[in-house]
């Protein structure tokens, strides 16, 4: 891929065409983490970039996506204030909130990707 979301249409993708997909709570996986993906700044583009992805991409109304986005940001934006005392909750909470910012962005105005299978 080239811009990020090739796994968000891949799975649209296949859901689309009627895959059933499940959750395995037991299954093993490993993977090496580059550090400059473990700071805050990387964690909010990256999150903020799968959310205007998503956006953009699911099924549905974009109008409709898009305005749930706000209160969803809104619900994450207090949720990560009242977490303030826990650092790992607040930082989900924030990030989940900046996701939703994102979905807004790609609602609003979804930006031309070069993913997995396109010219």
């Amino acid at each position: 891929g080239k811009s990020g979301g090739e796994d968000t249409d891949f799975f649209f993708r296949l859901h689309s065409a009627g895959m059933t997909m499940a959750i395995c709570d037991d299954a093993i996986v490993e993977e090496t983490v580059d550090p400059g993906r473990l700071r805050l700044g990387w964690l909010v583009e990256r999150r903020f970039a799968e959310g205007a992805h998503y956006g953009a991409a699911a099924p549905g109304s974009r109008v409709l996506r898009s305005g749930s986005s706000v209160m969803k940001a809104l619900y994450c934006t207090l949720r990560a204030a009242i977490s303030c005392w826990n650092r790992t909750a607040a930082a989900f909470w924030f990030l989940r909130a900046v996701f939703h910012c994102g979905v807004l962005m790609g609602g609003i105005c979804p930006t031309s990707r070069n993913a997995y299978g396109e010219g």
